[in-house]
């Protein structure tokens, strides 16, 4: 039984690291795209491209909120 546990234990103690790397990766992920996002709104704010495009200001907020 206690072999067992330390089986365990030592399974865990594997995969931990492996799962925090996943994680980081995934947070990091998110934050670069809400970076793009945000630049991507400012872009569009400026230049009025959406505005052109759609031919209305609302769309702006739908797409992008």
């Amino acid at each position: 039984m206690e072999n067992q546990l330390e089986n365990f234990a030592d399974q865990v103690s594997n995969f931990l690291p492996d799962l925090l790397g996943a994680i980081l990766v995934l947070l990091v992920g998110w934050l670069i795209a809400k970076g793009i996002k945000a630049l991507v709104v400012r872009l569009l704010r400026k230049t009025n491209w959406d505005e052109r495009v759609f031919g209305r200001a609302d769309v702006r907020t739908r797409m992008f909120s």
